[in-house]
């Protein structure tokens, strides 16, 4: 509840005009308390889990005045590692015995702990849809109404059923 409270009080000073929005943040959070109340796989959750920090680190980049090259980048890291080094140090990542009310089992996968490789690909499919949505844009110019968040939000569904597939 906490973090609610939060991301509202950043949002009072937020400029509407960007593209990386508290909208899509706000989305891509509900999808990560969700899946986590629903029992989802790790993979899965660490696929919104990636796009969530990545889309609040370029928010709060964009919130903020621009002090160097590669600083929505460097703010999108920082809240990565704020999430997973929590997570690994609590035993969280990695450890398939701890298991609490809604903190599933991690596991791993190819040696790689399922929410890693979640959050990893869940960073490269935001990226992956933001860049085809601005690519569709200067092409044919904008195709409807929130045309990034949806393109954003069908790839990361695309992902997790693909992620669903897999585990």
């Amino acid at each position: 509840m906490n973090a609610l409270v939060l991301i509202a009080l950043m949002g009072l000073g937020a400029t509407p005009a960007y593209a990386h929005c508290p909208l899509c943040t706000a989305a891509a959070g509900a999808g990560v308390l969700a899946s986590r109340f629903l029992g989802v796989d790790d993979l899965i959750i660490g696929i919104w889990l990636g796009a969530a920090m990545l889309s609040m680190g370029l928010w709060i980049s964009n919130s903020i005045k621009k002090y160097f090259k590669g600083q929505g980048f460097v703010i999108s890291l920082v809240l990565i590692l704020s999430i997973v080094l929590p997570l690994y140090g609590g035993g969280f990542l990695g450890n398939q015995s701890h298991q609490l009310f809604f903190m599933m089992p991690s596991g791993a996968l190819f040696g790689i702990d399922r929410m890693i490789i979640g959050i990893i690909a869940g960073v490269a499919v935001f990226i992956g849809a933001d860049y085809l949505s601005q690519l569709v844009k200067k092409k044919k110019g904008l195709l409807f109404s929130y045309q990034t968040i949806t393109f954003i939000m069908t790839s990361l569904l695309l992902a997790s059923l693909i992620g669903w597939w897999i585990v």
